[in-house]
């Protein structure tokens, strides 16, 4: 899971680089299949975002045969099966969680992404994209953020993105005290959280970009490993 990076990537690759390819390494082959899927993008004018955006910075940037699966217009559950056969990995995007959650429990696909993490295959979601893996997720309710147990559940507690943004103060003063049960992992932009073999590593781009644990106020910085920018 990542938090934070930029929107166009026609001129320029994400700022993710690093840790795009560490994602990518995770799939142990060379140019590996990268499945895209947008739904908390809200699909419905996100094509061309997504088109000269994310697609562009794997398959032009990162040279990966790269496919998008959209379903909040139409889903098709034949070819979504096809598409998760072809797939080495899948890139999850960042927008409304909610709206994500909604999509993909109406149409069973929140069983098929976790049948496909249980084979050990890479999936990487990128702010409200992480956020649905636990099980606690922020939502608007009646005009307030509130964390509700709508997520998936494979990760305890919820997860706070774009930690390090001012505007996100007010969240921190709300859910970052003794007052709120529920376990953070907070994520500065540009850091990386992976989950693998029972095993929890942080990657940032940055020694100011940190995660941080977070109970009942409390607040431990996680060790990470700071990942250099290479040249393309």
């Amino acid at each position: 899971m990542e938090s934070g990076h930029c929107k166009d990537a026609r001129e320029t690759p994400f700022q993710t680089m690093p840790l795009d390819r560490l994602f990518l390494s995770l799939c142990h082959k060379a140019n590996p299949n990268v499945l895209i899927i947008p739904t908390a993008m809200e699909e419905f004018e996100c094509h061309a975002d997504c088109e000269k955006g994310i697609v562009t910075h794997y398959s032009k940037w990162l040279q990966c045969p790269v496919k998008v699966l959209y379903m909040a217009a139409h889903y098709e559950p034949k070819e979504t099966e096809k598409m998760l056969l072809w797939a080495d990995c899948i890139y999850i995007s960042g927008g409304n969680p909610e709206f994500l959650l909604k999509i993909w429990k109406e149409n069973g696909f929140d069983n098929l992404i976790l049948n496909y993490i249980n084979q050990d295959k890479p999936v990487m979601g990128i702010s409200a994209g992480a956020m649905i893996f636990f099980d606690e997720v922020f939502c608007e309710v009646a005009g307030e953020t509130e964390l509700a147990p709508i997520g998936l559940g494979i990760i305890e507690g919820a997860c706070f993105p774009h930690f390090n943004r001012e505007k996100n103060k007010k969240l921190k003063d709300k859910f970052a005290t003794p007052s709120n049960n529920t376990p953070l992992l907070a994520l500065d932009d540009g850091v990386c959280v992976a989950f693998s073999n029972r095993q929890t590593k942080v990657y940032s781009l940055s020694e100011t970009y940190n995660a941080y644990k977070i109970i009942k106020g409390n607040l431990k910085v996680l060790n990470k490993t700071v990942v250099i920018q290479t040249h393309l």
